[in-house]
């Protein structure tokens, strides 16, 4: 798993003695990327826990994920032999996946996806840009090209 390969050491990355404030706007903006860049990993993994967070603590939420991959897996899975009928039509393929759709969006709407979705995504850049922009890029190994970030520097 390619990004997952690259996670650095969690020690590193709570390392609480490396959390300073920094001392100009340029120097924010090149710590900020550098860190995005070189915990981009970790930073993955946080998204990944906090959306696990939220389905273990939404049941219904994960039964509707459950029921909507089972639905997919049905009309992807094998021979195209069921043919399902409404009111007398028989439904295209095409038609069957714009079924599931639907009834996978109505599961998720009913479940409240919508509030977990921009509650993770709010969650995660929070996190995200506080861990980056306070991190201090220093501390971390020398990079292999020192013009990866040049430094921003006001005329």
């Amino acid at each position: 798993m390619g990004v997952l390969a690259s996670r650095r050491p969690w020690t590193q990355f709570v390392a609480t003695d490396n959390f300073k404030a920094p001392p100009s706007l340029p120097r924010l903006s090149r710590r900020f990327y550098r860190n995005v860049e070189y915990f981009q990993a970790n930073y993955l993994m946080v998204f990944l826990g906090l959306f696990a967070y939220c389905l273990i603590t939404t049941p219904l939420l994960l039964i509707a994920m459950v029921a909507s991959f089972f639905g997919y897996r049905k009309l992807t899975s094998g021979p195209n032999t069921w043919k399902p009928k409404i009111g007398g039509w028989e439904l295209t393929k095409p038609q069957q996946y714009a079924v599931g759709a639907a009834g996978s969006m109505a599961l998720c709407w009913l479940a409240g996806a919508g509030a977990v979705l921009f509650w993770v995504l709010g969650a995660t850049v929070t996190v995200v840009a506080l861990h980056a922009s306070f991190f201090d890029a220093e501390a971390l190994p020398a990079s292999d090209d020192p013009e990866q970030f040049p430094m921003i520097e006001q005329v």
